[in-house]
Protein backbone atom coordinates (compact mmCIF):
# COMPACT_ATOMS: atom_id res chain seq x y z
CA UNK A 1 0.00 0.00 0.00
CA UNK A 2 2.95 2.27 0.65
CA UNK A 3 4.65 1.51 -2.37
CA UNK A 4 0.93 2.46 -4.35
CA UNK A 5 1.17 5.16 -2.16
CA UNK A 6 4.62 6.34 -3.00
CA UNK A 7 3.63 5.78 -6.59
CA UNK A 8 0.50 8.07 -6.88
CA UNK A 9 2.47 10.83 -5.31
CA UNK A 10 5.68 10.75 -7.22
CA UNK A 11 3.46 10.95 -10.19
CA UNK A 12 1.31 13.67 -8.96
CA UNK A 13 4.16 15.99 -8.31
CA UNK A 14 5.53 15.03 -11.98
CA UNK A 15 2.87 16.26 -13.28
CA UNK A 16 1.36 18.85 -11.94
CA UNK A 17 0.92 22.42 -13.75
CA UNK A 18 4.58 24.22 -13.64
CA UNK A 19 4.63 27.22 -10.90
CA UNK A 20 4.37 30.81 -12.63
CA UNK A 21 7.56 32.74 -12.08
CA UNK A 22 7.39 34.73 -8.96
CA UNK A 23 7.30 37.71 -10.89
CA UNK A 24 3.91 37.09 -12.05
CA UNK A 25 2.23 37.25 -8.56
CA UNK A 26 -1.28 36.80 -8.77
CA UNK A 27 -1.76 37.36 -12.67
CA UNK A 28 -4.31 35.15 -14.63
CA UNK A 29 -1.72 34.67 -17.27
CA UNK A 30 2.11 34.43 -16.73
CA UNK A 31 4.19 34.84 -19.58
CA UNK A 32 6.52 33.49 -20.56
CA UNK A 33 5.94 30.90 -17.73
CA UNK A 34 2.67 29.78 -18.73
CA UNK A 35 4.72 29.03 -22.67
CA UNK A 36 6.76 25.87 -21.21
CA UNK A 37 9.75 24.60 -23.98
CA UNK A 38 9.29 23.02 -25.84
CA UNK A 39 6.19 21.95 -26.61
CA UNK A 40 4.32 25.11 -25.16
CA UNK A 41 0.92 24.63 -23.49
CA UNK A 42 -2.98 24.14 -24.04
CA UNK A 43 -5.12 27.03 -23.31
CA UNK A 44 -9.05 27.91 -23.90
CA UNK A 45 -10.53 30.99 -24.26
CA UNK A 46 -13.40 32.04 -22.98
CA UNK A 47 -15.85 33.75 -24.23
CA UNK A 48 -17.64 35.99 -22.05
CA UNK A 49 -19.87 38.79 -24.19
CA UNK A 50 -20.36 40.25 -27.00
CA UNK A 51 -22.07 42.17 -30.13
CA UNK A 52 -22.49 41.67 -33.68
CA UNK A 53 -22.96 44.98 -35.97
CA UNK A 54 -24.95 43.63 -39.64
CA UNK A 55 -24.61 46.23 -42.49
CA UNK A 56 -23.81 46.17 -46.31
CA UNK A 57 -20.87 47.89 -45.92
CA UNK A 58 -19.76 50.55 -48.58
CA UNK A 59 -22.55 49.40 -50.81
CA UNK A 60 -25.08 51.98 -51.59
CA UNK A 61 -23.61 54.23 -48.96
CA UNK A 62 -24.37 54.58 -45.54
CA UNK A 63 -27.96 53.47 -46.06
CA UNK A 64 -27.36 49.75 -45.30
CA UNK A 65 -27.37 49.49 -42.03
CA UNK A 66 -29.31 46.99 -39.77
CA UNK A 67 -28.27 47.84 -36.49
CA UNK A 68 -26.36 46.02 -33.50
CA UNK A 69 -27.19 42.84 -32.00
CA UNK A 70 -26.10 41.09 -28.71
CA UNK A 71 -24.18 38.10 -28.80
CA UNK A 72 -25.59 35.01 -26.31
CA UNK A 73 -24.92 31.45 -25.76
CA UNK A 74 -21.30 31.75 -25.84
CA UNK A 75 -18.74 28.36 -25.99
CA UNK A 76 -15.14 28.88 -25.48
CA UNK A 77 -12.07 28.60 -27.88
CA UNK A 78 -9.43 25.76 -27.25
CA UNK A 79 -6.73 26.35 -29.00
CA UNK A 80 -2.53 24.89 -28.31
CA UNK A 81 0.12 27.80 -27.81
CA UNK A 82 3.75 27.56 -28.72
CA UNK A 83 7.00 29.01 -26.56
CA UNK A 84 7.63 32.52 -27.02
CA UNK A 85 10.40 33.54 -29.63
CA UNK A 86 12.78 35.98 -30.92
CA UNK A 87 12.07 37.97 -27.39
CA UNK A 88 14.12 41.13 -27.37
CA UNK A 89 14.00 43.72 -24.47
CA UNK A 90 11.23 43.71 -22.35
CA UNK A 91 9.40 41.62 -24.53
CA UNK A 92 9.61 38.22 -24.50
CA UNK A 93 8.48 37.73 -28.10
CA UNK A 94 5.83 35.62 -29.77
CA UNK A 95 3.52 32.71 -29.61
CA UNK A 96 2.20 30.79 -32.28
CA UNK A 97 -1.24 29.91 -31.37
CA UNK A 98 -3.31 26.53 -33.78
CA UNK A 99 -6.61 25.86 -33.45
CA UNK A 100 -7.86 22.06 -33.85
CA UNK A 101 -9.88 21.11 -37.05
CA UNK A 102 -13.61 21.21 -35.60
CA UNK A 103 -16.89 20.78 -37.33
CA UNK A 104 -19.94 23.56 -36.68
CA UNK A 105 -18.54 24.53 -33.28
CA UNK A 106 -21.07 27.67 -31.87
CA UNK A 107 -19.19 30.28 -30.32
CA UNK A 108 -22.38 32.49 -30.23
CA UNK A 109 -25.73 33.85 -31.17
CA UNK A 110 -27.90 36.75 -31.68
CA UNK A 111 -31.34 37.33 -31.96
CA UNK A 112 -31.70 39.50 -35.35
CA UNK A 113 -35.51 40.85 -36.22
CA UNK A 114 -36.85 38.22 -34.62
CA UNK A 115 -34.83 35.01 -35.92
CA UNK A 116 -31.85 33.33 -34.42
CA UNK A 117 -28.70 33.72 -36.00
CA UNK A 118 -26.05 31.19 -35.03
CA UNK A 119 -22.66 32.23 -35.20
CA UNK A 120 -19.84 28.69 -35.71
CA UNK A 121 -16.80 27.40 -36.40
CA UNK A 122 -15.33 24.88 -38.93
CA UNK A 123 -11.74 24.42 -39.92
CA UNK A 124 -8.61 25.26 -38.68
CA UNK A 125 -7.37 28.57 -37.39
CA UNK A 126 -3.99 30.35 -36.35
CA UNK A 127 -2.85 33.09 -34.29
CA UNK A 128 -0.45 34.53 -32.55
CA UNK A 129 0.31 36.08 -28.84
CA UNK A 130 2.66 39.43 -29.32
CA UNK A 131 3.67 40.27 -25.56
CA UNK A 132 4.01 44.07 -25.26
CA UNK A 133 5.90 45.02 -21.70
CA UNK A 134 5.44 41.47 -19.57
CA UNK A 135 2.13 42.63 -18.11
CA UNK A 136 -0.24 42.85 -21.28
CA UNK A 137 0.06 41.42 -25.25
CA UNK A 138 -2.20 41.46 -28.21
CA UNK A 139 -4.13 38.32 -29.03
CA UNK A 140 -4.31 37.86 -33.63
CA UNK A 141 -6.71 34.99 -34.34
CA UNK A 142 -7.79 33.96 -37.60
CA UNK A 143 -10.78 31.48 -37.52
CA UNK A 144 -12.97 30.27 -39.81
CA UNK A 145 -16.26 31.56 -39.60
CA UNK A 146 -19.85 30.45 -40.72
CA UNK A 147 -23.34 31.80 -39.69
CA UNK A 148 -27.02 30.32 -39.55
CA UNK A 149 -29.98 32.81 -40.09
CA UNK A 150 -33.36 31.22 -40.73
CA UNK A 151 -32.79 28.56 -43.42
CA UNK A 152 -29.55 30.94 -44.74
CA UNK A 153 -25.89 29.95 -44.44
CA UNK A 154 -23.42 32.63 -44.69
CA UNK A 155 -20.28 31.30 -45.31
CA UNK A 156 -17.84 34.44 -44.27
CA UNK A 157 -14.68 32.32 -44.75
CA UNK A 158 -11.27 32.79 -42.30
CA UNK A 159 -11.84 35.89 -40.22
CA UNK A 160 -9.40 37.94 -38.03
CA UNK A 161 -9.93 38.40 -34.20
CA UNK A 162 -7.94 40.91 -32.70
CA UNK A 163 -6.77 43.28 -30.02
CA UNK A 164 -4.89 45.99 -32.73
CA UNK A 165 -7.43 46.36 -35.18
CA UNK A 166 -10.26 49.45 -35.55
CA UNK A 167 -13.42 48.71 -37.50
CA UNK A 168 -15.98 50.49 -38.91
CA UNK A 169 -19.91 50.08 -39.79
CA UNK A 170 -23.05 51.73 -40.34
CA UNK A 171 -25.46 52.50 -37.65
CA UNK A 172 -28.98 51.30 -38.10
CA UNK A 173 -31.82 52.31 -40.76
CA UNK A 174 -35.21 52.99 -38.81
CA UNK A 175 -38.39 54.90 -39.01
CA UNK A 176 -38.55 58.47 -37.64
CA UNK A 177 -41.55 60.07 -35.90
CA UNK A 178 -43.07 60.58 -39.76
CA UNK A 179 -43.12 57.29 -40.45
CA UNK A 180 -40.23 58.23 -43.01
CA UNK A 181 -37.21 55.85 -43.88
CA UNK A 182 -33.93 57.40 -42.08
CA UNK A 183 -30.61 56.16 -41.69
CA UNK A 184 -27.86 56.83 -39.08
CA UNK A 185 -25.08 58.52 -41.79
CA UNK A 186 -22.42 58.16 -38.77
CA UNK A 187 -19.67 55.71 -39.64
CA UNK A 188 -19.25 54.40 -36.50
CA UNK A 189 -16.02 52.50 -35.08
CA UNK A 190 -15.19 50.00 -33.02
CA UNK A 191 -11.62 49.10 -31.37
CA UNK A 192 -9.83 46.15 -29.36
CA UNK A 193 -8.05 46.07 -26.76
CA UNK A 194 -4.99 44.63 -25.23
CA UNK A 195 -4.94 41.06 -22.69
CA UNK A 196 -4.21 41.98 -19.34
CA UNK A 197 -2.18 39.27 -17.83
CA UNK A 198 -3.62 40.28 -14.68
CA UNK A 199 -6.64 39.82 -15.36
CA UNK A 200 -7.00 37.28 -18.35
CA UNK A 201 -9.26 39.58 -19.73
CA UNK A 202 -9.06 41.28 -23.61
CA UNK A 203 -11.47 42.66 -26.09
CA UNK A 204 -11.11 41.18 -29.62
CA UNK A 205 -12.82 42.95 -32.82
CA UNK A 206 -13.36 41.36 -36.30
CA UNK A 207 -15.01 42.22 -39.53
CA UNK A 208 -15.68 40.17 -42.93
CA UNK A 209 -18.28 39.55 -46.02
CA UNK A 210 -19.73 38.12 -47.40
CA UNK A 211 -18.88 38.37 -51.89
CA UNK A 212 -20.31 35.88 -53.89
CA UNK A 213 -22.44 37.34 -56.50
CA UNK A 214 -24.70 34.80 -56.98
CA UNK A 215 -25.52 34.78 -52.97
CA UNK A 216 -28.77 36.69 -52.35
CA UNK A 217 -27.75 38.32 -49.90
CA UNK A 218 -24.34 39.19 -51.36
CA UNK A 219 -22.31 42.25 -49.60
CA UNK A 220 -23.67 41.09 -45.96
CA UNK A 221 -21.47 42.32 -43.68
CA UNK A 222 -20.49 41.85 -39.64
CA UNK A 223 -18.28 43.22 -37.52
CA UNK A 224 -17.52 41.86 -34.24
CA UNK A 225 -17.08 43.31 -31.01
CA UNK A 226 -16.11 40.18 -28.08
CA UNK A 227 -14.87 40.08 -24.64
CA UNK A 228 -12.75 37.47 -23.88
CA UNK A 229 -10.98 35.86 -20.77
CA UNK A 230 -7.65 33.54 -21.39
CA UNK A 231 -6.91 31.28 -18.64
CA UNK A 232 -4.39 28.25 -18.76
CA UNK A 233 -6.22 24.46 -19.24
CA UNK A 234 -2.67 22.78 -18.70
CA UNK A 235 1.05 22.55 -19.48
CA UNK A 236 2.65 19.67 -21.55
CA UNK A 237 5.30 18.01 -19.12
CA UNK A 238 8.68 18.59 -19.70
CA UNK A 239 11.28 15.95 -20.30
CA UNK A 240 13.06 16.90 -17.38
CA UNK A 241 9.88 15.88 -15.60
CA UNK A 242 9.00 12.55 -17.32
CA UNK A 243 12.58 11.23 -16.71
CA UNK A 244 11.81 11.97 -13.05
CA UNK A 245 8.72 10.42 -12.98
CA UNK A 246 10.43 7.37 -14.38
CA UNK A 247 13.17 7.36 -12.08
CA UNK A 248 10.85 7.43 -9.35
CA UNK A 249 9.01 4.76 -10.33
CA UNK A 250 12.29 2.66 -10.88
CA UNK A 251 12.88 3.41 -7.70
CA UNK A 252 10.40 2.30 -5.77
CA UNK A 253 9.95 -1.02 -8.21
CA UNK A 254 13.41 -1.29 -6.66
CA UNK A 255 12.68 -0.30 -3.15
CA UNK A 256 9.60 -3.18 -3.43
CA UNK A 257 11.57 -6.06 -4.97
CA UNK A 258 14.18 -5.85 -1.93
CA UNK A 259 11.20 -5.70 0.52
CA UNK A 260 9.84 -8.73 -1.08
CA UNK A 261 12.81 -10.63 -0.80
CA UNK A 262 13.30 -10.10 2.95
CA UNK A 263 9.83 -11.07 3.62
CA UNK A 264 10.95 -14.37 1.70
CA UNK A 265 13.70 -14.54 3.76
CA UNK A 266 11.97 -14.55 7.35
Amino acid sequence: MKAIFCIWAVTALCFAPTAQASSCGTNKLCVPGDFPSPDGADFKMDLLSGNVNVDFGDLGGPSNGLGGFALNNFQPIHFHASPFSGGAGASVGTSALTYESINHYLIGSALIFGSTAEFYLGGTGTGTLVDIDGTKGDWSLSIPLYATWGNTLFNFGQVGLSTTQTYSYYGETYLNSDGDLAVDRIKHSISGQSMDYASGNAFLVGQAQINDPAFALNGVRVTFGIYGNDPVVSSVPEPAAIWSMLSGLGLLGVATRRRRRKFAAD
